[in-house]
C-alpha cells in the first residue's frame, strides 16, 4: 500500500481506475495514521481555511475524517461551526467526516445531535447514525442511544422498509462478546414492538454469535502469534519522582441523567496541584486517561518568583 500511495499521491490523475485506486489509498494510509499523509491532508485543510484554496473535491471527505481523527477538540469544533452553516449536501459530508473523532464525548454529541432538526435533516437523521455506529469508540454508545429513543425511531421510521433495519444493522451485527450478546437480548426483553426491524434483529443475534464464536476460536491463537513475534513491552505508568505532588484541589460537577443530552453521565471540574520540583525539568507528566483538558485553561505558576517557568 505504502508503495501505492507513493506512485500515485494526492496528484490529479485522469485513468478512473487510477482515480478510485488512489482515494481508497489515501484513505487507508491516512486512517492508519501515515504522517505524510496526514500531514498533507492538513496542509489542504488549512489552505482551505487561511487562504480560502478550494479542497479537490475527490479528497474532501478524507480530509475532513483526518482532520476530525488527528487534530484538537478545537480542530473538530471549528468544523462542525462551518459544517452547519453549509448546504445540506456539503454539511452532510462535513458531519460523516466528524465522526471519525477519537473523542468519545464529542462523538457522543454528534449522535445526540443527529436527532436535532435544525443541525441535521431528518432524511440524513440515520444515515448518520449509522455512519457514527462504524466508529469503533461508538460501539456500545450507539446501543445505548438507540435503547433509550426506541420509541420514538418507531413512531418517526417504523413503517419505513430500509431505513431503521439499517441502522439496526450497522450497530449490533459487529458484537462479538457475550455480554454484548446478553445486552442485545435485554435490549429485545425491553422492547418488543421492533415494526420492520424484526429480521435486522434476527440477523444481529446470528452475526453476532459468530462473532463471538469466532473470537472464542480465534482470539486466543492470534494474541499468542502475535507475542512470539514481538518483544513484550513493559510499559511503566509510575509517573517521574523529579516531580512530587503536595497538594490537591479538586471541583467536580456531575451530570447524572438523561435531561442533560450528549453530556450525561459525563462530568467538568477544575484542580489546583501542588508540585515539588525536586530537580530541574523540561516537563512535566500527568496521568490523563479519558478525559478532556483543554490546554488554554492549563496553567503552571510557580510560588518563588526567582524560578523562571
Amino acid at each position: 500500500m505504502a508503495n501505492t500511495y507513493n506512485r500515485l499521491g494526492w496528484k490529479k490523475l485522469d485513468d478512473l481506475n487510477d482515480i478510485e485506486l488512489q482515494l481508497k489509498t489515501i484513505q487507508k494510509m491516512c486512517d492508519f495514521g501515515n504522517q505524510e499523509c496526514v500531514k498533507t491532508a492538513r496542509a489542504f485543510y488549512d489552505r482551505w481555511l487561511k487562504e480560502n484554496e478550494p479542497l479537490p473535491n475527490n479528497f474532501k471527505s478524507v480530509i475532513y475524517e483526518t482532520v476530525a481523527k488527528f487534530g484538537t477538540d478545537q480542530d473538530w469544533q471549528q468544523l462542525f461551526d462551518l459544517a452547519v452553516k453549509e448546504s445540506p449536501s456539503e454539511k452532510l459530508r462535513m458531519l460523516r467526516g466528524l465522526t471519525a473523532t477519537r473523542n468519545y464525548n464529542l462523538l457522543k454529541r454528534l449522535l445526540y445531535l443527529t436527532g436535532d432538526d435544525k443541525v441535521v435533516r431528518r432524511q440524513d437523521e440515520t444515515s448518520l447514525i449509522i455512519t457514527i455506529a462504524g466508529n469503533p469508540v461508538a460501539r456500545q454508545m450507539v446501543v445505548d442511544y438507540l435503547d433509550e429513543r426506541w420509541d420514538y425511531f418507531i413512531d418517526r421510521y417504523g413503517s419505513l422498509s430500509f431505513t431503521l433495519p439499517n441502522v439496526v444493522e450497522a450497530a449490533f451485527s459487529k458484537l462479538n462478546t457475550e455480554f454484548e450478546l446478553q445486552r442485545v437480548r435485554e435490549f429485545l426483553r425491553k422492547h418488543p414492538n421492533l415494526a420492520v426491524t424484526r429480521n435486522a434483529f434476527n440477523q444481529a443475534l446470528e452475526n453476532i454469535n459468530l462473532n463471538k464464536r469466532w473470537m472464542d476460536t480465534n482470539l486466543k491463537r492470534i494474541v499468542e502469534w502475535l507475542r512470539e513475534r514481538n518483544e513484550p513491552q513493559q510499559i511503566n505508568y509510575r509517573l517521574p519522582s523529579n516531580i512530587k505532588p503536595t497538594l490537591y484541589e479538586l471541583e467536580i460537577q456531575p451530570f447524572i441523567g438523561t435531561q442533560y443530552g450528549a453530556d450525561s453521565f459525563t462530568f467538568r471540574g477544575q484542580m489546583m496541584m501542588y508540585l515539588s520540583c525536586e530537580m530541574p525539568t523540561n516537563q512535566i507528566i500527568f496521568h490523563a486517561a479519558g478525559l478532556s483538558i483543554f490546554g488554554e485553561q492549563l496553567k503552571i505558576v510557580s510560588s518563588d518568583s526567582n524560578v523562571q517557568i
